[in-house]
């Protein structure tokens, strides 16, 4: 898979190496919190060393959230980037 094709049934498509894909991996893993969420309707491929994400409309606030947990500065701006790009908006940081 080397290109991702937008689906209007997704809120928000973004594709991560490095860092990024690490952080994303570690809060898909986390499987269902202490809330009962999960990412149920999402989803994920790793192709070419690149992990691709369609992230449903139902699981953003879980994204944002889950990112901002991880009290780490790189998942911060990562969740910071998103906010900006998805809504036009100053970062939640």
């Amino acid at each position: 898979m080397t290109e991702t094709i937008l689906r209007k049934d997704y809120y928000f498509e973004m594709s991560l190496v490095g860092e990024d894909k690490e952080l994303m991996t570690s809060i898909i893993n986390q499987g269902i919190d202490s809330r009962l969420e999960a990412f149920t309707n999402s989803e994920f491929k790793i192709s070419t060393g690149r992990l691709y994400c369609w992230i449903h409309t139902s699981e953003m606030s879980l994204l944002l959230r889950r990112l901002l947990e991880l009290e780490n500065d790189n998942a911060d701006l990562l969740a910071d980037d998103i906010v900006s790009i998805q809504f036009d908006a100053e970062g939640l940081t």
